[in-house]
């Protein structure tokens, strides 16, 4: 199935600003109209920051140290991010 959406042009996921076109075509006459034409929808607001800087920030700082010490990647850009991001 994310397969075949992910295959799908975007005019069938998106056409005038109205999101989720194929969804919300496939659901006409079995959800009401009211419900399946709102756009008034928000998506659900995660908390990162805490969670980044509570309970995960000692595995996120592990995870970055073993990161510096593979030099897989440029840790400094890495690093700036973090820290502007734990500021």
């Amino acid at each position: 199935m994310v397969e075949f959406v992910y295959s799908l042009p975007s005019d069938q996921l998106v056409r005038n600003g109205t999101t989720k076109v194929l969804l919300r075509s496939a659901m006409s006459g079995r959800i009401p109209d009211v419900v399946r034409n709102r756009t008034d929808k928000i998506g659900f607001a995660t908390p990162e920051r805490e969670w980044f800087m509570g309970v995960m920030r000692p595995l996120i700082e592990d995870k970055l140290n073993a990161l510096k010490k593979r030099s897989l990647v440029p840790f400094e850009t890495i690093q700036k991010q973090w820290m502007g991001f734990s500021a």
